[in-house]
């Protein structure tokens, strides 16, 4: 690979777009209850590897307190 393409290829990857933010979250009231979303959403496509998953587990989920 010539100087000119090395040169090329770090102005491509410098003024790339970033790539789209996205996260998985998931409300819980227990742990258990959690892991199961957690498998529903990587089953449905709906969250997969690499993106960050914040999960937020309270027993005032249940009583929709929160």
């Amino acid at each position: 690979m010539s100087t000119l393409e090395t040169r090329l290829r770090r102005l491509e990857a410098w003024y790339r777009p970033a790539l789209p933010q996205v996260a998985t979250c998931i409300m819980a009231s227990s742990h258990e209850s959690a892991a199961d979303q957690i498998a529903q959403q990587i089953a449905t496509g709906a969250h997969r590897e690499g993106w960050p998953l914040l999960v937020i587990t309270s027993p005032g989920f249940q009583d929709r307190r929160l």
